[in-house]
């Protein structure tokens, strides 16, 4: 909000709630025109299957992977909405790099989050590299991602690559090197937070 983000705030989300918050932003999208900022931001449990991400709301429930497609939510259908915003700045953050909850039921899948793309335009930001976990911990009343991340965007006049790389050296300080957040930044104009 400080940023000049208009937010819809969704807590504990059920698929349905997630596809219906995911359908407001599209309509807010489309109501602000192409050429507005968007920005995505889900803290939560993630699994990856073949290459894929899917965000899993609190009533995911799986016992096999084929399963995900329709009881999580593909991070694709995301990017499909972010990319509305054409002429936009599109940013992903994704809180959710820990251990896959369905990791005994899904015999395919690895831990953390796939590497993606980021689509033309577009920033993603992940809380640890692909493939890895993210380490518990709390900074500041929040996860040490999220923590670090908070105190980096406060700084004025820093481009969203710099406050990442801030919100990077904080992260590996606190977890003594353990945790290395990611970004994958398609981005051809400059963007500050402040």
């Amino acid at each position: 909000r400080k940023s000049g983000f208009e937010v819809i705030h969704i807590e504990n989300a059920s698929q349905d709630e997630f596809y219906d918050s995911l359908t407001k932003l599209k309509n807010k999208i489309k109501m602000y025109g192409t050429r507005t900022d968007v920005l995505f931001y889900y803290a939560g449990h993630a699994s990856q299957v073949d290459g894929i991400n899917y965000l899993n709301p609190v009533d995911t429930v799986v016992t096999s992977e084929n399963q995900l497609e329709v009881r999580s939510v593909n991070m694709n259908r995301v990017f499909e909405i972010l990319d509305e915003a054409r002429g936009g700045v599109k940013i992903a953050i994704l809180d959710a790099c820990r251990n896959n909850p369905f990791s005994v039921s899904i015999r395919s899948s690895k831990p953390g989050l796939a590497q993606m793309l980021a689509p033309r335009g577009t920033f993603i930001a992940f809380s640890t590299g692909p493939g890895q976990t993210a380490i518990d911990g709390s900074f500041d009343g929040y996860g040490i991602y999220t923590g670090s991340l908070i105190q980096a965007m406060q700084k004025e006049n820093i481009t969203i690559e710099e406050v990442f790389k801030e919100t990077r050296k904080l992260v590996v300080d606190k977890t003594s090197g353990n945790q290395v957040p990611w970004d994958s930044s398609s981005l051809i104009t400059d963007f500050y937070f402040i």
